[in-house]
């Protein structure tokens, strides 16, 4: 299994799990020079050393591959055993292993030694797999394999599906923050502007219904002045034939005036 969590191969032994055994299967899944690990994290990698110094394979071994006990069984092992101490170490402090272990700054400013990998990955596979193991233990071996390779795929299919959406850095949520402020501030900015705008047209309607209703308003009067001077002038051109009617009627009483004084004559 890689560090990661993606599950590389996987088999059953007959009768156990001998460093013989997985010596066998390594050699199996890592045929080559190219294909091996620089690390292969084993809970009992101070035995396998052992037998591959024993049987001859560890000079294929030593040339590329470093076998490491994880950090759970680790601790479990003999503090006297000098082998396993130096050669199997998951987090050696001599410097002889850089790329197992880092160094880290916290908040205080004091540096720590960290592990750059997480060597429990096949142990927290097995104890979540255990959980099926009342159902396992009643199966046929072909049954057997049959489930443990759907478990497995679904398991590497979940791994693979967190690693495709890597995590943001630090400044890169920085940036996103940035940019949803900004999105915040341009929508409310474009909200006040819109009210603003919503505002001066109704301002601007109203303005206009009040010019509207005073130049109605400016009509209305100029009809009824129109009506009043209509009514003065038809008054007027009644006075004016009355009054040509009165002076006609003294003409022709002048005349006749004048008439009976020719007739006294």
């Amino acid at each position: 299994m890689a560090p990661c969590g993606v599950v590389i191969a996987w088999t059953k032994f007959a009768k156990s799990e001998s460093p013989t055994n997985i010596l066998k299967f390594l050699e199996e899944i890592f045929p080559t020079e190219e294909s091996r690990p620089a690390y292969i994290c084993i809970d009992k990698a101070c035995r396998v050393v052992r037998t591959a110094v024993s049987n001859g394979t560890w000079n294929i071994w030593k040339k590329t591959t470093r076998f490491i006990v994880d950090s759970y069984h680790y601790a479990n092992h003999h503090a006297s055993d000098e082998l396993c101490r130096k050669y199997c170490n998951p987090a050696p402090t001599d410097g002889s292993a850089p790329n197992l272990v880092g160094q880290k700054v916290d908040k205080h400013g004091v540096v720590h030694d960290v592990r750059e990998f997480n060597t429990q990955t096949c142990e927290q596979l097995n104890a979540w797999l255990g959980g099926f193991e009342s159902i396992l233990k009643r199966m046929t071996s072909k049954n057997f394999n049959w489930f443990m390779h759907v478990m497995l795929f679904y398991h590497v299919k979940h791994v693979l599906g967190k690693l495709s959406v890597p995590p943001l850095a630090d400044n890169q949520n920085d940036d996103v923050n940035d940019n949803d402020s900004q999105d915040e501030e341009s929508g409310s900015s474009s909200e006040e502007e819109s009210d603003s705008s919503s505002e001066e047209e109704s301002g601007s309607s109203n303005d206009v219904g009040l010019s509207s209703d005073e130049v109605s308003d400016g009509t209305e009067d100029t009809t009824t002045n129109r009506d009043d001077e209509v009514l003065i002038g038809d008054t007027n051109d009644v006075m004016v034939e009355e009054e040509d009617e009165e002076d006609e009627e003294d003409e022709e009483d002048e005349e006749d005036e004048d008439k009976m004084e020719v007739d006294d004559y």
